[in-house]
């Protein structure tokens, strides 16, 4: 089995000289005495140094850790017609905040967003190279005045801006794209307008280069949920176990990523635990359509407690191998 990791990193919890300068600069920035190329010089170490310490750990497909976004969301900054951003809200389920645009139709994908990001970490790692986005639904739910547009239009326009940004990330040479979608399952009552957005979002892509993971909530509530376009589901394991049930029906052509890491808590997994999560699914399909990963971002974990999580499932899949 492969291991992966896609997603944010933590940037505030690291003794590291290259995360200090980062926040340092940030700061600088806030106050005018500091200017954005320094802002991305800082940017650019502490990721070098993140893509070098996940490559030495032995993973198979790697994620720059978003360093440079304040939020999954903070893509919206470069939107046409996305402006505002003064009100700070919650992320639901989460501890972590973002600065809401304000959206105006229509929507406009004026260019690559994160193709910058992707070729400074594909020129930094020898491996693999994948790329987290928000999904239209969340960012529709974490835009101020989404009522005001309307849900419905607003979600679909955000699908049409983020389907031209997946194309030009795959294009690029992304491994993967992952649509980070967790309000869909916080409101099944909404699953014409989800199917619809990923039907939008996927529209003439390679499924199997576009995934899709919603971290919280049991997929349970959402009947159709395999059902939706995408070639590969980032999958929660370390909750109750009902989501071993509503997997038994997933097509044998979709690629699955078995979140088994804990990336809430800080303790250890036992071997015997990461096998327990893993057996079911790993057992019922080819090792090339399974890969192993967090349940979620490792941006709730210090720095390098989120390595030594890492290392561990490095570790269980290599014994794993061998006894296989």
């Amino acid at each position: 089995m492969r291991v992966v990791f896609c997603g944010r990193w933590n940037k505030h919890s690291s003794a590291y000289q290259e995360t200090k300068e980062l926040w340092r600069v940030r700061e600088a920035l806030d106050r005018g005495r500091a200017s954005a190329d320094d802002l991305r010089q800082a940017a650019d170490a502490a990721t070098a140094l993140l893509l070098s310490q996940l490559e030495r750990l032995g993973l198979d497909t790697v994620s720059d850790g978003g360093l440079r976004w304040d939020s999954l969301y903070d893509v919206a900054r470069r939107i046409g017609g996305c402006s505002g951003f003064t009100r700070l809200i919650r992320i639901p389920e989460t501890n972590h905040f973002h600065r809401q645009p304000v959206a105006t139709l229509p929507l406009r994908w004026e260019g690559p967003i994160l193709l910058e990001d992707l070729a400074f970490a594909r020129a930094r790692t020898r491996l693999p190279v994948a790329v987290a986005l928000p999904g239209p639904y969340s960012l529709a739910r974490q835009t101020e005045n989404y009522r005001a547009v309307g849900l419905e239009k607003l979600t679909q326009a955000y699908a049409v801006v983020l389907r031209e940004e997946i194309a030009a990330l795959v294009g690029a040479g992304a491994a993967f794209v992952k649509i980070d979608d967790p309000q869909i399952l916080m409101h099944p009552e909404d699953a014409r307008i989800i199917r619809n957005a990923a039907g939008i979002l996927t529209q003439g892509l390679d499924p199997s280069r576009i995934g899709l993971s919603t971290w919280f909530e049991n997929m349970s509530v959402f009947p159709e949920y395999f059902a939706l376009p995408f070639g590969l589901f980032f999958l929660n394991l370390t909750g109750n176990g009902k989501t071993r049930e509503a997997v038994r029906g997933l097509p044998p052509d979709r690629l699955l990523a078995l979140g088994i890491v804990d990336a809430y808590q800080t303790y250890e997994e036992q071997p015997e635990e990461l096998s327990g999560r893993a057996r079911s699914f790993a057992a019922q399909r080819s090792e090339s359509s399974v890969m192993v990963t967090s349940n979620t971002d490792l941006s709730y974990l210090p720095w390098e407690r989120a390595l030594e999580k890492l290392g561990v499932l490095v570790a269980w899949t290599r014994t794993a191998h061998r006894e296989g």
